[in-house]
C-alpha cells in the first residue's frame, strides 16, 4: 500500500462524525469488548504478541502524537463471513483500552482479492445495512481504491480495498472496526495537547 493512500486512510479513519446507529452495531469482536485491556487479550489469547514498528501506529503518532500499541493474534476460526482471514488479526490499544481491530482478507491474487471484496461487502450490507458513506473516486492516479464506512455511536466500521500495481502482492482488502468512544477520547486528548503546545510563548 502506498504511503499516500495509507495517510489518506488514517485521516479518514480519524474523523468521528455524529451518526445514527446502524443495525447490530458491534460492541465487541470475538469475545473482547471495546475497552478491554491488554491483559484481557493475553488471557483470552495466550499466543498474542506485540507488533513492533506498525506502519499505521507510527503515522498516527506523527500526525497527532498519540501512542497506540498493537497485538497480533492467531485465532482458531480463521475466517469471517466464510472468507479466509490472513493471519494475524490485529488488536490495537490506546491507554490500555481496546480501540480497534484490523482484519486482513486480501487474496493471494488480484482476482481473489476482488472476489473477497465483493463477498465481504455483500455480507456487511446483510449484517449492517447500507453503508453510511463511501469513497470510490480515485485519490491520485490509483483508480482501484475504495472505502466504505458504517458509523454509529458505538462502533465505526471501515471496509477498504486497494489494488495499487495490479500485482500479486499489491492488492489489499481489509476490515477495520473501532470504538467511537475510545477513538473520540484519544482524539480529544491529542487536540488538547496540541492546543497546549500552541499556547507556548503567547
Amino acid at each position: 500500500m502506498s504511503k499516500l493512500i495509507l495517510l489518506i486512510f488514517i485521516l479518514l479513519l480519524s474523523i468521528n462524525s455524529a451518526a445514527l446507529a446502524f443495525p447490530n452495531e458491534p460492541t465487541s469482536f470475538r469475545g473482547l469488548s471495546w475497552g478491554a485491556s491488554i491483559e484481557e487479550l493475553k488471557e483470552k489469547y495466550p499466543n498474542s504478541y506485540e507488533i513492533k514498528d506498525d506502519r499505521v501506529n507510527t503515522l498516527i503518532k506523527q500526525i497527532d502524537g498519540t501512542t497506540l500499541i498493537s497485538y497480533g493474534t492467531y485465532l482458531e476460526n480463521d475466517s469471517i463471513s466464510n472468507i479466509p482471514i490472513v493471519a494475524p488479526i490485529e488488536y490495537t490499544f490506546w491507554n490500555n483500552q481496546l480501540e480497534s481491530v484490523h482484519i486482513n482478507i486480501s487474496g493471494d491474487s488480484v482476482a481473489m482479492s476482488s472476489y473477497n471484496e465483493k463477498k465481504m461487502l455483500a455480507a456487511l450490507e446483510d449484517l449492517y445495512g447500507e453503508c453510511s458513506s463511501k469513497f470510490e473516486e480515485p485519490f491520485t492516479d490509483e483508480p482501484f481504491t475504495r472505502m466504505y464506512f458504517w458509523e454509529g455511536p458505538v462502533c465505526k466500521i471501515m471496509f477498504f480495498s486497494n489494488y495499487h500495481d495490479k500485482g500479486k502482492y499489491d492488492s489489499n482488502v481489509f476490515l477495520w472496526l473501532s470504538s467511537q468512544k475510545i477513538s473520540s477520547e484519544r482524539l480529544a486528548q491529542a487536540q488538547k495537547t496540541r492546543r497546549s503546545q500552541a499556547k507556548q510563548g503567547w
